[in-house]
């Protein structure tokens, strides 16, 4: 009797070992394995110009016995930049052993900041039937890459009237770079171009530099005087014209319009001279006449 229960309790320790390395057996054959390179991509963006950045994966997946399943691919980007996989799901088929290869795609904008660097994570889940797998994730970085456009100038004005009686004015430049990282502060030479006798007051250098709201700029007052410009239709240009060995041009500027007239005729005031004016005669012919009376 004791040898009998020895021997049962023996079969189902054994029974269990079995079962569990059964279970172990379906549960590595129910799981997801992937790879995705490189680990970075530089996005080569410019202020108007976005990019696309694609990485390569590869994923294997020991099937869960008795059933095909399907592999469902999301991607996420940390700094919320849309994103995709192509493909967005697979059919696992008949082969114990699946392998397949995928992409992973990132939109990156025009004029994003190079320290927003975005983290990529690709998730995998592979279902058959009720059944779920152990799923996967991969990781990788998308950096902007640094960029500096060239330095322009801004007047922000649709143009000026000056009449020559009050002709006095002021002109604000706003010059900047476009630049998605802080750059280092810089003088820019501007030149200022207007009309013949127009008198203008203006440094010959601006100081660029980082701005608290992201923007490498500067801002100068520019006062001008049109008392001695003749009556008509101008323009005023204003564009920088070096910084350090880098030499620029109006196509860099702006400009603004200048219209110059003479004061209105005011009858009221001719009116009102010309009778002082005849009182006066009045006044000398009555004294001339009392004398020679």
């Amino acid at each position: 009797m004791r040898k009998a229960r020895v021997l049962l309790l023996c079969g189902a320790a054994a029974l269990m070992a079995v079962l569990a390395v059964a279970l172990g057996a379906s549960a590595a054959l129910c799981s997801v394995n992937a790879t995705m390179t490189p680990g970075e991509r530089i996005a080569e963006i410019t202020e108007n110009i976005s990019d696309a950045v694609t990485f390569d994966g590869n994923l294997s997946l020991v099937k869960p016995m008795g059933g095909t399943g399907t592999i469902h691919l999301t991607i996420t980007v940390s700094m919320g930049w849309p994103a995709t996989t192509s493909p967005a799901s697979m059919a696992a088929g008949t082969p114990t052993l699946f392998n397949a290869s995928f992409n992973a795609t990132v939109f990156v904008p025009a004029g994003e900041s190079a320290s927003n660097i975005g983290q990529v994570t690709v998730t995998f889940e592979a279902v058959a039937g009720a059944e779920t797998c152990d799923g996967d994730s991969v990781q990788g970085i998308v950096t902007p890459h640094p960029y500096f456009g060239p330095y322009r100038v801004s007047l922000g004005h649709g143009g000026f009237f000056a009449e020559n009686s009050r002709s006095a004015f002021t002109l604000q430049a706003h010059v900047y770079r476009e630049a998605n990282v802080r750059d280092q502060p810089a003088l820019v030479r501007i030149r200022v171009l207007g009309p013949p006798g127009l008198l203008i007051d203006a440094p010959e250098e601006v100081l660029v530099s980082w701005q608290p709201d992201g923007e490498n700029s500067g801002n100068v007052t520019i006062h001008m005087d049109a008392r001695a410009v003749a009556q008509g239709h101008y323009e005023i240009q204003v564009y920088p014209v070096s910084v350090g060995k880098a030499t620029y041009g109006p196509e860099y500027g702006d400009t603004v319009f200048l219209f110059v007239r003479d004061p209105p005729f005011d009858w009221g005031l001719t009116l009102g001279m010309g009778g002082a004016a005849a009182a006066t005669v009045a006044v000398a012919a009555v004294v001339l006449r009392w004398k020679r009376g």
